[in-house]
């Protein structure tokens, strides 16, 4: 009766990383694209901050 269990389970590995492989893929993926959106975020920003202070500064001189 054992045998029969686990000859009935022997391909059930493979299976069940072929069902998780591609969610846990597009989690990690979605996660990184997430981080990416943010630093672009950050940077925009931060390049926008920087613009208007430069342009502070220059009409203050004048």
């Amino acid at each position: 009766m054992l045998t029969k269990i686990i000859k009935r389970m022997r391909g059930t590995s493979l299976t069940e990383t072929l069902i998780i492989l591609p969610v846990f893929l597009m989690l990690t993926l979605g996660a990184l694209q997430t981080a990416l959106i943010f630093e672009a975020k950050s940077s925009v920003n931060y390049a926008t901050f920087m613009s208007a202070r430069a342009g502070a500064v220059d009409h203050a001189r004048k």
